[in-house]
């Protein structure tokens, strides 16, 4: 099993009376679980589901423990295996809790500006918000901090979890080790921004190789294409290079894999993704041969 504590403090004078109204903070704890639930699926999904304790410590805070079951370690190389299981899922529910804070902390310093547009891509992550009417800024965050951000989920609910904002709490603070993430009542239409907005724009670019499962000559048509995880798309390819290989004569059958620069842009209307997603570089490995074919690779352009 493993385990990782950290505090969440609600402060205002209904709370410091060491009175906790519980119609307001309930929900606001029960949309905290689901955060947490919903991030370590999205960054961890091969861990064991954490199970999310609370206790309350002292007035107006309480105790978050996450806690993963693992199943009895075995003898031998099996009980070493489990045992190196079980330290990476303890630094990972750790890694997930401050990740949790830093976005709490980050959406809180949009102070109300809306997202225009997520990229994720190593080794720089960004973030597009609106400054005004005719200024984008590029903000940079860790890259685990934007793959949430970027989930609509994500931001519902850490807009739920601040709710108790709006009447009796005042400031509510998130602390994980050495790193707090301070809301006061004043940040609320920061979180309240992120669903007010009807449409939103979404980028993420990834460089994976994936399994041609029908391809189309057509430039107009999309490719029906495997990820490397086994979820299948349909992708629109738009490298000048590898449309006149194909020109040219090349060859691509179902089961050839292609490396390629993937962009994937998700338009939220009325909280319904639209998801789009166009190649722009990308490079043919035939099935049946180990050469290459010598189409620019992506990371070298």
């Amino acid at each position: 099993m493993a385990e990782f504590e950290f505090d969440v403090v609600y402060a205002g004078p209904e709370v410091d009376s060491g009175r906790m109204p519980v119609r307001t903070l309930a929900p606001s704890l029960l949309a905290l679980a689901d955060l947490l639930h919903s991030a370590q699926a999205v960054l961890y999904p091969e861990d064991p589901p954490i199970d999310v304790e609370i206790v309350a410590s002292r007035t107006g805070s309480v105790e978050i423990s996450l806690v993963a079951e693992h199943l009895p370690a075995a003898a031998g190389t099996a009980a070493t295996l489990l045992a190196s299981q079980g330290v990476d899922a303890a630094a990972n529910l750790a890694q997930l809790a401050q990740t949790v804070a830093g976005v709490l902390g980050w959406i809180r310093n949009l102070r109300g500006r809306p997202i225009k547009e997520v990229v994720v891509r190593r080794p720089r992550s960004f973030v597009k918000v609106q400054e005004g009417e005719e200024t984008v800024l590029e903000v940079e965050l860790e890259h685990d901090e934007a793959v949430l951000i970027r989930e609509r989920v994500i931001r519902r609910q850490a807009e739920q979890f601040t709710q108790p904002l709006d009447a009796v709490v005042e400031r509510v603070e998130v602390r994980v080790a050495n790193r707090t993430a301070e809301i006061g009542r004043e940040d609320r239409p920061s979180f309240e921004a992120l669903l007010a907005e009807t449409e939103q724009v979404e980028s993420w670019v990834s460089h994976p190789r994936w399994t041609i499962r029908s391809p189309s000559f057509d430039r107009d048509l999309l490719w029906r294409l495997t990820s490397p995880e086994g979820q299948n798309y349909n992708v629109k390819i738009t490298d000048e290079t590898f449309w006149q290989r194909i020109e040219d004569g090349e060859q691509f059958g179902a089961g050839d894999h292609l490396d390629l620069e993937l962009h994937t842009e998700q338009r939220i209307v009325d909280d319904k993704p639209v998801p789009r997603h166009v190649a722009t570089r990308v490079r043919h490995i035939p099935r049946s041969s180990s050469e290459q074919s010598q189409l620019p690779d992506p990371d070298d352009t």
